[in-house]
């Protein structure tokens, strides 16, 4: 009895104590469990984290520019010029867009008008529109420019459009050539594709400007029309092209076209970027160049010694399109004028230089730039095939056209007077018969 009362004490104690263990196991159990579903849900989800990633959205302020125009127009015809800007950034800003008309004389360009739109605001991604009338005074080519600034930067583009005259033709009677064999079967062009060489980077001294080569080369399997290029840059920069457009590119051809960038004398030191794109009817390309602004109290040799080498280059790369311009049967006297004074002018800032007076070289310096702007206006403008009339034209043509009236009533007066003199004697004939 003894011996079965403590068997019951001994079974109820280890019971009690494997209860206990069991419990401890189970909150252990519990506790890795919970553990392991905080981290899986973690792993998952993120909750129950404090993020270590900061995300911010960078806000873009640029902006694009449409310019549609007729590219050719009689004489007489007026040119409609529609301008669209585009935000094409992620924020709010003013613009106001300028257009500019130049005429393209045979050795530089005159501005005959400027229009400008009011200044407005433009959310993200709202266009601003501006439409102008303008009728040509001349027969010849002409240059839009389209100028908008915009929170402190400035998108351009540039167009060009010609002007014709109609041009008396003589027609002349030959025999009837013999058949042409048959044309063969078109070829399908293939892929368009460009080069665009120029520096990566180009330092400016505050207050001056400086002129770079940008060759366009056509590496692809067609020939590209109709180039058109559209520049932006901050405020503080002002650019230019010359020539602002080119006709056509054919394969493997290259083109140099002069890109003129200044500062002003109050501009910050600092490294500005200077986007230049070009547009064809085939393809699209962008270009971006560095403008390094630094202090005008820097020493000027260095400065001036790189600015030599680049003008000997640009000077040689000119030279050779005149000459490759002349082999093809253009007129390239006024281009050829205007690469020689460049020269002059090169030698004469090479002979300052070395007098220590860089005054005078600068200013010499700012010559050639002008003169090999000129010279490839020059050639742009010889390769433009425009009738020009005399300025008697007009005159000329009435003159004519009285003369010719006054031919013409003289053989029909002689006309009527032969057929009334045979009237007559046969009249008098009669007449005597009856007699």
């Amino acid at each position: 009895m003894r011996k079965s009362s403590q068997k019951r004490s001994v079974s109820r104690h280890f019971i009690s104590k494997n209860r206990f263990v069991a419990v401890v196991l189970a909150v252990i159990f519990s506790i890795i469990i919970l553990s392991n579903y905080e981290m899986l849900k973690i792993r998952i989800t993120s909750w129950g984290t404090q993020p270590s990633l900061n995300v911010s959205i960078s806000t873009v302020t640029d902006g694009k520019i449409l310019l549609v125009f007729e590219p050719m127009l009689e004489y007489g015809e007026n040119q409609n010029i529609f301008v669209e800007f585009i935000n094409t950034g992620t924020e709010s800003y003013t613009a106001k867009i300028e257009e500019h008309i130049y005429y393209i004389n045979e050795t530089k360009m005159d501005l005959l008008v400027s229009y400008y739109d009011s200044l407005v605001d433009l959310y993200a991604g709202e266009r601003r529109g501006f439409s102008t009338i303008f009728r040509p005074p001349y027969p010849g080519g002409y240059y839009i420019k389209v100028k908008v600034p915009y929170d402190y930067k400035v998108a351009q583009t540039w167009g060009t459009f010609l002007v014709w005259t109609y041009v008396p033709v003589t027609t002349t009677v030959t025999a009837a050539p013999t058949p042409a064999p048959p044309a063969p079967p078109p070829v399908l062009p293939g892929p368009a594709d460009v080069l665009m060489e120029c520096p990566n980077n180009v330092t400016l001294i505050q207050g001056s400007s400086q002129i770079f080569g940008l060759t366009i080369t056509n590496v692809g399997e067609r020939t590209l029309n109709n180039l058109k290029f559209y520049t932006s840059a901050p405020y503080v920069l002002d650019v230019d092209i010359t020539p602002k457009t080119r006709a056509k590119l054919d394969l493997n051809a290259s083109s140099l076209f002069l890109i003129t960038v200044s500062v002003p004398t109050d501009a910050a030191e600092g490294t500005y970027p200077l986007e230049i794109g070009l547009t064809t009817d085939e393809l699209r390309a962008y270009k971006t160049v560095d403008v390094m602004v630094v202090s005008s109290n820097i020493s000027k040799i260095e400065y001036l010694e790189v600015l030599f080498s680049n003008y000997k280059y640009l000077i040689d790369k000119v030279e050779s399109e005149i000459y490759a311009a002349a082999l093809e049967g253009y007129d390239v006297g006024y281009a050829n004028e205007s690469i020689k004074m460049a020269k002059l002018s090169l030698e004469s800032a090479r002979t300052y230089f070395e007098a220590q007076d860089f005054d005078n070289t600068m200013r010499e310096l700012r010559n050639v730039v002008k003169y090999l702007e000129d010279a490839l206006l020059q050639l742009a403008s010889a390769m433009m095939y425009v009738y020009k009339p005399p300025v008697y034209y007009p005159f000329l043509l009435i003159v004519v056209e009285i003369l010719l009236a006054i031919g013409i009533f003289i053989i029909f007066y002689l006309n009527r007077r032969r057929e009334r003199r045979p009237k007559a004697l046969e009249a008098a004939a009669e007449t005597g018969g009856v007699t």
